[in-house]
């Protein structure tokens, strides 16, 4: 019989340090998440906030962080501030539609399609009119940004198709402005 009370005192010790280690890795795991949620600030100093979005010059981009979304952009909404937009479309035009771009620019596309293009459910490149590169051809009654570039910056709008004429400058106009923000 000495023997069984031996052994029933071995299991309660190993029980209680079991609690004990559970008790501890628990305390642990509560204080460090809390400790991380109290002391983690994402935000780098030299940035321009609002409640709504925030812009922050990283890399030579901008970022604009707008309802958890990030957006990367070549201009700040001050360099692009001058640039006249005579569109009354907002970001839901392009909402579960294909967005079309006519721009043999890759970086005016790259920079529309990376940014607008999470609003639509895809994009494609496209041709306003007849044209001689390998691409389908579109007309406006389709959401259609069509770049040109030219001397002069603006954007304009003409039934679903949105002109960009001008430069990179003018691309990012019209996407602060699609993003409310500028």
């Amino acid at each position: 019989m000495r023997k069984l009370g031996y052994q029933a005192q071995i299991e309660r010790k190993r029980r209680t340090t079991t609690i004990i280690a559970s008790i501890v890795m628990l305390l642990i795991l509560v204080v460090s998440t809390a400790g991380y949620a109290l002391l983690y600030n994402p935000s780098p100093p030299s940035q321009s906030t609002s409640e709504e979005y925030s812009i922050t010059q990283v890399n030579g981009q901008w970022r604009v962080v707008l309802s958890g979304n990030e957006f990367y952009l070549l201009n700040s909404p001050q360099q692009v501030s001058d640039i006249p937009i005579e569109i009354s479309s907002t970001i839901n035009l392009f909402n579960s539609k294909t967005l079309y771009i006519d721009s043999q620019n890759p970086t005016i596309f790259n920079e529309i399609a990376s940014n607008l293009g999470r609003f639509s459910s895809r994009v494609q490149e496209v041709c306003l009119g007849e044209c001689e590169r390998d691409l389908p051809e579109k007309d406006c009654s389709e959401n259609l940004i069509v770049y040109i570039e030219t001397e002069q910056n603006k954007v304009y709008q003409e039934n679903n198709c949105i002109f960009i004429e001008g430069d990179i400058k003018s691309a990012d106009a019209l996407i602060y402005k699609l993003l409310g923000i500028n």
